[in-house]
This record gives C-alpha cells, structure tokens and sequence, in this order.
C-alpha cells in the first residue's frame, strides 16, 4: 500500500512541520516558509500538519496551503479567541473528552496572564469512567493557585468540589 505520512521527524514522514510554537496562537515552518494561524495550543500543530499533507498530496501549491492555513479562523466552538473588553476568552467547547481536556488544560497552564479563570463543562459519553476521568481534571487544577476553577455539570457536581 502507498502511504504518504507525516510527523515532527524528517527521516520518518514524508512532510515535517519545525519550529512550534504557540504564544497563543500556533506557528510552524515547512519548507522553509513560516505559517502563522488562528488557532490556539501546541495540540493543534498535529492538525496543521495533517492540513499541509493533505495538500501536498493533492499537489496545492505551498503558497496555497499557507495562505488557506494562516486565513482559517474557527467558528467552531473549537480554539477561538474572543475578546471581551479587556478580557481574552478560550472557547474551546466543542464535545470536550479526556484527551482533548489534557492538552488545553495544559496550554492554559502555560499561557503567561494575568487573572486567568478557567469554567469547565461536563465530558459526556464516558460511560462507567465518567466520574474517574472528571476527577482527573479536577486533580490537574488542584495545584494551580493561580487559575480560579469553575466547574459545571451534573459530573462535577457529583465529585463535590
């Protein structure tokens, strides 16, 4: 079977991204060209990557990959930014689940500000583990006295916070 892969490693993927960071918003390099996005968290420079394969295989001119990346601004309920005022806002509140919870909690984490609130909502569909994986969350903000922690939902609530 022909594959055409990538990843963060020239000598095993066909298509390599350098050079992530996010402060907030990502950016990347590849092929020598710097992309500069709309999106939020380091967990996004796997989507951007399998964005850039996409079309290299297809054959888009890299000049038209960039410019389609750096102009996508999420709609989505996923990794927007809204100012408010003087507020910044993290919307990411699209069908939240373990794994994606992790990695934004821990972009919050990182994010250098000020007055930082984070407000969590229930994961749904977690079947018998649910209580488990939302306790885990809680225990990921346990130590960041920094952040005041608001948590919503009927799995939350349960927890007694």
């Amino acid at each position: 079977m022909k594959t055409f892969s990538f990843g963060f490693n020239k000598a095993e993927a066909d298509v390599t991204i350098l050079d992530i960071m996010a402060i907030p918003f990502v950016a990347i390099t590849f092929s020598n060209i710097s992309i500069q996005t709309h999106l939020i968290g380091l967990y996004n420079a796997n989507n951007i990557n399998a964005a850039i394969t996409i079309g290299k295989y297809f054959n888009i001119p890299e000049n038209d990959i960039k410019s389609a990346i750096e102009n996508y601004i999420p709609e989505n309920n996923r990794s927007q930014l809204i100012y408010k005022n003087t507020n910044e806002i993290i919307l990411d509140a699209y069908n939240a689940n373990p794994s994606s919870m992790a990695v934004e909690i821990s972009n919050f984490i990182q994010l250098e500000r000020e007055n930082k609130i984070v407000i969590l909502g229930d994961m749904f569909e977690l079947g018998t583990e649910s209580s488990l994986e939302h306790k885990a969350v809680v225990n990921s903000l346990l130590n960041e006295i920094q952040i005041a922690c608001y948590f919503m939902g009927k799995d939350f609530y349960f927890l007694k916070i």
